[in-house]
């Protein structure tokens, strides 16, 4: 008798291939984190770009850029003080780590501390704050957010962004 089909041992050595690729591969395709740290960087660069069109378009009001660490990840908002908050953002991921570079100076965005960037009229980098220390728009803001890969931003003095670190 003939018969067509798989034999037992071909269907075990199938399922155990199959189980040895999903335990191996299907965590790195499920894992958000491989992503996390990109998705934030532009978040915060469409953000900085927001604030400082709303800067230069309303020039009877400062425009304001805040980046939150809160315990589960990250909050964005864009706001003037004429106004109040315009835009705001979640981005969820305690994973992630962010330190804010100005000059010598490194602060690290721990949960309870936000990133504050003022645009003036002419939307330029006018006055900064990374929790309690205040940072010299002059020099330009560096914003680095570790994940699974590391992502640089300099906001320049002028307002202009760039996927870079701040030199």
């Amino acid at each position: 008798m003939h018969g067509s089909g798989f034999t037992v041992v071909e269907l075990v050595v199938v399922l155990l291939l199959l189980g040895i690729l999903s335990a191996v591969a299907l965590p790195r395709f499920v894992a958000g984190d491989a992503f996390s740290a990109v998705v934030l960087t532009q978040h915060v660069r469409e953000e900085l770009a927001y604030a400082r069109q709303l800067a230069s378009s309303r020039q009877d009001t400062e425009a304001r850029f805040r980046l939150s660490a809160v315990a589960a990840g990250f909050t964005l908002e864009t706001l003037t003080l004429a106004d109040g908050v315009l835009r705001d953002w979640s981005v969820p991921d305690g994973s992630l780590s962010v330190r804010i570079a100005n000059g010598a100076t490194t602060v690290p965005l721990s949960a309870g501390s936000v990133l504050e960037l003022v645009f003036d009229g002419r939307g330029q980098l006018s006055a900064a704050v990374a929790g309690a220390v205040p940072l010299d728009p002059s020099l330009g803001v560096g914003v680095q957010i570790d994940g699974a890969a590391l992502e640089q931003l300099c906001i320049y003095p002028t307002g202009a962004t760039a996927g870079a670190p701040c030199v």
